[in-house]
């Protein structure tokens, strides 16, 4: 959910600065749409999100920094990396682990 936030403040008519990506969860259609279609899944949907997301944590051992990065197309922009560190921050937040 955090991860969607990021990408689109939870709105799935978010209008992105490249024009393949997409909705709530800022899905490249580029890459994605033939892969979400095949398994079901609609471009503009949470469970894009969490299938990209997936596919990236597996690439990257689980290590869910590196997953957010590779989703969030980072090279070295010092605004994903903090996004990315946000994301984390939050998350480890709502799970109670820091204030």
């Amino acid at each position: 959910m955090l991860l969607a936030f990021s990408e689109s403040s939870l709105r799935y008519d978010a209008k992105h600065s490249k024009k393949s990506v997409t909705g709530i969860c800022g899905i490249d259609k580029t890459f994605w749409a033939d892969e979400l279609k095949e398994n079901g899944i609609k471009v503009n949907s949470l469970k894009s999100c969490e299938y990209v997301l997936n596919y990236y944590l597996e690439q990257n051992s689980g290590n869910k920094k590196a997953a957010l990065r590779g989703y969030k197309g980072v090279n070295k922009d010092k605004k994903v990396g903090g996004v990315v560190e946000t994301i984390l921050q939050k998350e480890k937040e709502l799970k109670g682990g820091a204030k």
